[in-house]
């Protein structure tokens, strides 16, 4: 680390002394990133198991036209 790199450190340190004094901010930051990740990755689940019943009813409906139309 160079000396202007630490001057820029302590003087953030300066501006804002609570938010260096609370470790568990920093944690609990991280902690609601990784929780909006893992509610995404779960929506995005959701949406494929919609879409594949989706397609499955699509395809059941096409197969019951196509039957009843060979009946005709």
């Amino acid at each position: 680390m160079t000396t202007q790199q630490r001057k820029g450190a302590t003087s953030q340190f300066k501006k804002n002394p609570e938010f260096h004094a609370d470790p568990l901010r920093r944690e609990r930051a991280r902690d609601s990133i990784r929780s909006e990740v893992v509610k995404k990755m779960e929506a995005d689940e959701d949406l494929k198991i919609l879409a594949r019943v989706r397609s499955k009813e699509r395809l059941k409906s096409t197969r019951k036209r196509r039957t009843e139309e060979q009946v005709k």
